[in-house]
C-alpha cells in the first residue's frame, strides 16, 4: 500500500507548530510563576495548580495534533485504491518499439532483421488506427517518447522509416521500461482507451517487465506483445562492436512473464471477470496467420463509436479523515481545557465518546440519499474545476447508487451532469443521448436546462427546426429565459435562410449578359434592402447579452 503527498511542500507548514510551542512554554511558565508569588497560592492551590497545569497541557497537544492533522489534509495524502467507472470513446495505442542491437538479427521474414520486420508490421497496422490517436515509445537501455499523443499517422510513420539502435546511446535492453514511458505518454484523465503495443523479441537485460506489465494492469491498460524473430538463437555484434552474441525470440520468457502477473494477488483485485482481465495481457507471435487480426481486437468499441462504461484504479484520498480528526482534536481540546478535570477519568471518557459521536456524524451521511446529494455536489465542483474525469465518476456513481433504490430524481440530476460533462469533452453525441433519456416527469429545472441544451446541440448540427422546437419546449417551463428567447429567434432565422438558399439552388436562374445593367428602380430597391439589412443587424447585435456564446 503506496502512500502519495500531491502537495509535498505543504509539510513545511510542520514547522510552524515549533514557534507555537515555544510561544506556550514561556507563557505557561509566567503564569506559574505570577501565581505563585502569593504565599496563600503555594499553601492552599497545590491541587488546583496541577489541575491548571494538566488542562494548559492537554489543549496544547490537542491543538498542535488538529494542525497536524489540517497540514496532511491539505497536503493531499492517499493512499488504497478504489474502482471508479468511467465512460470513453475511441482508443488512443502506444506503440513501443524495442530498438536494441538483438532487435539487428537478419532472422526475420525474406532474411531482413527483425526490427525492420517490426517497422513494416506496424505500417501495415497505420491504416485500421484512422479516427483513433498514437504515440510512439522507443526502448532501448531507457524508455522515451518519440511521437507523442497525436492523430497524425503520418508522424508515426517518419519514425518508423528511421528506426535504428544509434536513436539511443543507452546501452542494454528495457522492454519494461518502454511500457512505463508509454504510460507516461497517456494524457491524465483522458476520454479514450488506452492500449499498449510492444514490437520486441523479448530479450530484456534489466527483468523489468513484469513490474511494468503490473502497471499497466493496475490502469486497466490492454497489453499486446508482438514478437518478432526465430526461436532459433543466431550470433550477432554487440552494442561495443566487437563483442558476439547469441540471441533469439524469446516467447517462452514472456510467457512465463504474462503468467506470472495473472498470478499475483495485485491481478486479482481488478474490476471485471476473469475473461476480461486475461484480455488485457496478450503475447503474439508476428509470423503466426491472423497475427494482425488477434493485434487489432485488443482495441476496445473500436468499432461502435459509442461511448461505453469501464472501470479505472483511483487513489483513495484521506482529506476527509484529516479533516475530521482536526476537527475532533480541537473539540476535544476545549472540552478539556474549559470544563473541571477533577475527575480526570470521567472527564476524558466523556470528551472521548462526545468525540466519537462528532466522527461518526461527520464520516457518514444521514442517509443513502444524502450521501448522493453530496456526491452530486462533488461531482458539480469537479466539473466547475474543469475535472471532467472525476466529475464523470462521481455522476455514473450516483446513478447506479440511485437506480438501485429507484429514485427517479436522483437518477434525472445524475443523467443531466453526464449530459453536460460530455459536452463540454466534445462528445454531443453521448451528451443528446443521456439528455434524451430525462424523464418528461423531471424536476423542472432539469428538464428546462436538458431541453435548452439539447436545442444548443441540434443548432450546433444545423438541425434549425429541431433546435427552434426544443427552444419552444424550453420556454414553455419557464418564459422568462431571454437565453432561450434568443436562441429561438436565431434558430427560426438560420432555418428560414436555410430554406430560402435550398429554394434559390432549385429554382432556374435567368441569363444576363455580361454587360447587361440594372435599371435605376432596381439598384435603388437593392440599395434600400442592403440598408434594412445593416439596421437590422446592428439592432440585433445590441440586443445580445455581453457573452454571445452558448452557455452549457
Amino acid at each position: 500500500m503506496g502512500v502519495s503527498v500531491e502537495r509535498l511542500y505543504a509539510l513545511w507548514g510542520l514547522l510552524a507548530l515549533v514557534p507555537m510551542i515555544v510561544l506556550g512554554e514561556v507563557r505557561y511558565r509566567v503564569i506559574v510563576k505570577s501565581c505563585a508569588a502569593f504565599s496563600s497560592f503555594q499553601k492552599e492551590g497545590f491541587y488546583a495548580m496541577r489541575r491548571f497545569m494538566l488542562c494548559i497541557r492537554l489543549r496544547s497537544f490537542c491543538f498542535a495534533f488538529a494542525w497536524c492533522m489540517l497540514v496532511f489534509a491539505y497536503a493531499g495524502i492517499s493512499w488504497g485504491t478504489v474502482a471508479v467507472p468511467v465512460q470513453k470513446s475511441g482508443n488512443t495505442v502506444a506503440m513501443v518499439f524495442d530498438i536494441s542491437y538483438s532487435m539487428t538479427a537478419p532472422d526475420g521474414p525474406g532474411g531482413v532483421t527483425r526490427l525492420e520486420a517490426a517497422s513494416r508490421y506496424a505500417r501495415m497496422l497505420l491504416p485500421s488506427l484512422r479516427g483513433n490517436f498514437m504515440c510512439a515509445v522507443i526502448a532501448k537501455g531507457e524508455g522515451v517518447t518519440a511521437v507523442p499523443v497525436t492523430d497524425d499517422s503520418m508522424a508515426v510513420r517518419q519514425v518508423l522509416e528511421h528506426l535504428s539502435p544509434v536513436m539511443m546511446s543507452a546501452p542494454g535492453s528495457s522492454v519494461g521500461k518502454g511500457i512505463k514511458a508509454a504510460l507516461r505518454a497517456f494524457p491524465r484523465q483522458m476520454s479514450r482507451y488506452g492500449t499498449v503495443w510492444v514490437f520486441t523479441d523479448g530479450e530484456e537485460s534489466d527483468g523489468a517487465l513484469q513490474g511494468a506489465l503490473a502497471d499497466a494492469q493496475s490502469y486497466g491498460v490492454p497489453v499486446v506483445i508482438i514478437g518478432f524473430g526465430s526461436e532459433r538463437e543466431s550470433e550477432i555484434l554487440a552494442g561495443d562492436g566487437k563483442t558476439r552474441v547469441k540471441t533469439a525470440l524469446r516467447a517462452d520468457r514472456i510467457k512465463k512473464t504474462i503468467a506470472a502477473v495473472k498470478k499475483s494477488r495485485r491481478y486479482g483485485t481488478l474490476p471485471g471477470n476473469a475473461q476480461e482481465r486475461d484480455g488485457l495481457l496478450q503475447y503474439v507471435n508476428a509470423a503466426d496467420t491472423g497475427s494482425a487480426l488477434a493485434v487489432l481486437k485488443s482495441l476496445r468499441n473500436a468499432d461502435s463509436g459509442m461511448v461505453q462504461s469501464s472501470f479505472e484504479n483511483e487513489r483513495i484520498r484521506r482529506h476527509g479523515l484529516f479533516t475530521g480528526l482536526a476537527v475532533a482534536a480541537l473539540c476535544l481540546g476545549v472540552v478539556l481545557s474549559e470544563f473541571d478535570l477533577r475527575n480526570v477519568r470521567r472527564k476524558l471518557r466523556a470528551g472521548m465518546a462526545g468525540t466519537g459521536a462528532l466522527i461518526v456524524l461527520l464520516c457518514t451521511s444521514c442517509s443513502v440519499r444524502a450521501g448522493d446529494s453530496r456526491r452530486v455536489l462533488e461531482s458539480a465542483w469537479a466539473w466547475r474545476q474543469g475535472n471532467y474525469h472525476r466529475a464523470t465518476a462521481g455522476f455514473l456513481r450516483t446513478e447506479e447508487h440511485a437506480a438501485g433504490r429507484n429514485d427517479r430524481d436522483m437518477m434525472q440530476y445524475a443523467q443531466y451532469g453526464l449530459a453536460v460533462t460530455y459536452l463540454m469533452q466534445g462528445e454531443e453525441d453521448a451528451a443528446f443521448q443521456r439528455l434524451q433519456n430525462i424523464a418528461p416527469d423531471a424536476p423542472e429545472r432539469v428538464l428546462f436546462a436538458a431541453l435548452y441544451n439539447s436545442g444548443i446541440i441540434a443548432y450546433h448540427r444545423g438541425n434549425y427546426g429541431d433546435a427552434a422546437s426544443f427552444f419552444r419546449q424550453a420556454l414553455s417551463l419557464d418564459n422568462t429565459s431571454s437565453d432561450a428567447k434568443l436562441n429561438l429567434e436565431l434558430s427560426l432565422e438560420q432555418r428560414a435562410l436555410s430554406q430560402a438558399a435550398a429554394q434559390k439552388s432549385n429554382a432556374p436562374q435567368p441569363l444576363q449578359g455580361n454587360n447587361e445593367k440594372a435599371s435605376p428602380e432596381s439598384s435603388a430597391i437593392f440599395a434600400r434592402i442592403r440598408e434594412d439589412e445593416q439596421k437590422r443587424w446592428k439592432n440585433q447585435q445590441q440586443a445580445l447579452p455581453p457573452s454571445s456564446e452558448a452557455d452549457y
